[in-house]
């Protein structure tokens, strides 16, 4: 493996550095909005229409889609207007099969490349689902956002760095059950850049997260954690990575190169309401009872955003805190004692071209997580009331383009 790349989100050198106020009004307008164009799924019915958990999906160059069911597992393949075309593969450790999919993504030639964490191994198929080659890496890292491509054909496989793994000193912390030491250790993460070939050709350091405790609760809009001030971090398919502290409002563009852009934007502070808050200290005494760690307290304010992401076509969505509605909750079933959560954000994002112009705001229905974005049409997974779970394509409609 090549020599480390190493990215830092710290303040580059200010020779290095271009700085976007990106406080333009913005180029889309006011009233950008998601239409629904495209539903794939029902209650009941063939199973090839009818989903136990959607975990990923990826969009070819026409508009036909993958679509991982974590629960099958299953790969399956629709075209644009969502009808079914078949099965990619089927688990297992054979070629072609997988055991555990965290990520696809379409090449530039139509090609899906899905990243099997169980079989530690990129596994290339054709546009009609047929296997054609594998890659195997060296990383058993379970999480989420762990798999990019670019243009030029070279995957990204999210990895622990355990050569830099750092020791966190012990401390003491008065909670409620009386004092508990914290510590230990913390391991950053890498990525390992692999050739279209499957060679192994760098491995790029990520900055450390340099966050306190932190708890994640899955919701039908995603993953929303306690509101940590965190590094976020994730790569474009044209070559650079955009990365940024997530407090204040700032984020790098870092090319290959060493130059780096960075977008600034004013915001006004969000804060949790008196109720948000004392559901999600709720939440955290919860988890500290069942011998997790002690949490930091819910801050008052939220940080600017909760996560970046870059669209096919290099436009830079942040995912924004914003403030919090009430909603109608489920009543818990008998014996289910997690504390209710009934104060939800939706998800809302700014949107920004690769060179930081601000394009515009536009917020996700509510129980909606949108997974692919490109141009002006996004991809993502709705949940209704019975917790059953569609595919949907959203036009993004109110551009001025």
């Amino acid at each position: 493996m090549a020599a480390f790349t190493v990215l830092h989100a710290a303040p580059a050198a200010a020779q290095d550095t271009v700085v976007v106020h990106a406080n333009n009004p913005p180029v889309w307008g006011e009233d950008v909005r998601f239409t629904e164009e495209l539903r794939i799924g029902m209650l009941e019915g063939p199973e090839e229409y009818t989903f136990g958990g959607i975990s990923s999906v990826a969009v070819g160059n026409e508009g036909n889609m993958f679509v991982l069911d974590y629960q099958v597992p299953a790969i399956r393949r629709y075209d644009s207007e969502g009808r079914y075309l078949g099965d990619v593969g089927r688990p297992g450790q054979g070629p072609g099969e997988y055991r555990a999919v965290l990520g696809m993504r379409v090449l530039h030639n139509g090609h899906l490349a899905a990243w099997d964490v169980g079989n530690t191994r990129i596994t290339v198929y054709d546009t009609a689902g047929q296997y054609i080659d594998s890659h195997r890496v060296p990383s058993g890292l379970y999480t989420s956002e762990t798999f990019f491509v670019d243009t030029a054909g070279y995957y990204y496989v999210l990895a622990t760095d355990m050569g830099r793994r750092r020791h966190v000193p012990l401390r003491e912390q008065r909670t409620a059950r009386g004092v508990v030491t914290l510590g230990g250790g913390e391991v950053p993460k890498l990525l390992i850049k692999v050739s279209p070939a499957g060679d192994l050709v760098d491995s790029i350091r990520l900055p450390l997260e340099e966050k306190g405790p932190a708890f994640v609760l899955m919701t039908a809009d995603g993953a929303r954690w306690n509101f940590p001030t965190a590094v976020c971090y994730t790569r474009s398919p044209l070559g650079y990575a955009v990365l940024g502290r997530n407090d204040p409002y700032a984020f790098d563009i870092a090319m290959a190169n060493g130059s780096v852009t960075r977008v600034e934007r004013d915001y006004e502070p969000v804060a949790l309401h008196r109720q948000e808050r004392n559901q999600w200290e709720a939440r955290a005494d919860r988890f500290e009872r069942r011998g997790a760690e002690r949490f930091d307290a819910i801050p008052s304010r939220k940080p600017a955003y909760r996560d970046l992401y870059v669209g096919d076509d290099g436009r830079i969505w942040v995912e924004r805190y914003v403030e919090a509605v009430k909603r109608d909750v489920k009543p818990r079933e008998p014996g289910d004692t997690r504390p209710i959560l009934e104060w939800r954000e939706a998800s809302s994002f700014d949107v920004f071209e690769p060179d930081g112009t601000f394009l515009g705001s536009v917020t996700a229905p509510e129980n909606t997580r949108i997974l692919v974005r490109r141009g002006d049409r996004v991809w993502g997974v709705y949940r209704d009331d019975y917790d059953v779970e569609y595919v949907v394509r959203f036009l993004v409609e109110g551009t001025r383009n």
